[in-house]
C-alpha cells in the first residue's frame, strides 16, 4: 500500500528527480526552518510535526502561482487540520504586495515570508515557481513538485489521505536537531 502511495506522490512530482541544488533529497529529513510570518512572529517548521505538510513556495507575480493558490486554499479547507497542514512561503521582496494578494484572493492557509530568498534558494534549491514540498508527519521529504497542480482533485486528496494513514511517525527525539533561520545561517 505504501509503495502505491509513494508512486502516486511521484506522479504528482511531474517526474522531477533533479536535486543538484537541494541540500536534502526525497527520503531525507527536512531541516527545522525558522519561518517568519507577516505579523513578524516566527514559527519553526517542525511545529507542524505529526501532520502531513504541504509547503508551497510561490510569488504574487508568478502566473502559475496565482492559478494554483485557490486550489491549495480549497485543499486546506477540506483536509483535517489535525492531520494535515498547508503552508506557503512567498519569495517576493515586497511583503505588502504578497499580503495584498493573499487578502484579495481570500487565501486563508498560513503563509510566511522569505524576502531574501535564503530558504527558497539556498536551503530548498528552488529556481522556478511554484514549487511544492510534501513532507511526512515525521519530517521526511516525500516529493518535490515543480509547477502548477490542481491540489483539491479527488485523486490528490485520496493519495494524501491514504499516505497519512499509512505513515509511521518517528518521535522527534530520535532525530538530530537542525535549525535554519530565514535570515540565513544556523539558529
Amino acid at each position: 500500500m505504501s509503495l502505491i502511495l509513494l508512486c502516486c506522490l511521484a506522479l504528482l512530482s511531474a517526474c522531477s528527480d533533479e536535486y543538484e541544488d537541494v541540500h536534502f533529497a526525497r527520503g531525507e529529513l527536512v531541516p527545522n526552518l525558522n519561518l517568519k510570518g507577516f505579523d513578524g512572529k516566527s514559527i519553526q517548521l517542525w511545529s507542524f510535526r505529526g501532520r502531513l505538510l504541504i509547503l508551497n513556495v510561490w510569488a504574487p507575480w508568478c502566473a502559475p502561482c496565482i492559478e494554483e493558490m485557490p486550489s491549495l486554499d480549497r485543499l486546506s479547507r477540506q483536509l483535517d487540520p489535525q492531520r494535515f497542514a498547508i503552508i506557503g512561503l512567498t519569495v517576493d521582496d515586497d511583503r505588502y504586495l504578497a499580503e495584498e494578494f493573499l487578502l484579495n484572493k481570500h487565501i486563508s492557509f498560513n503563509n510566511f515570508l522569505d524576502e531574501k530568498r535564503f530558504i527558497a534558494e539556498t536551503i530548498l534549491g528552488v529556481d522556478s515557481f511554484p514549487q511544492t514540498f510534501v513532507i511526512s508527519p515525521d519530517g521526511i521529504l516525500l516529493a518535490r513538485i515543480i509547477g502548477w497542480q490542481e491540489w483539491d482533485s479527488p485523486e490528490t486528496i485520496s493519495a494524501l489521505e491514504s499516505y497519512y494513514q499509512s505513515s509511521n511517525i518517528v518521535p522527534a527525539v530520535e532525530r538530530p536537531q537542525t535549525n535554519v533561520s530565514v535570515e540565513g545561517g544556523p539558529v
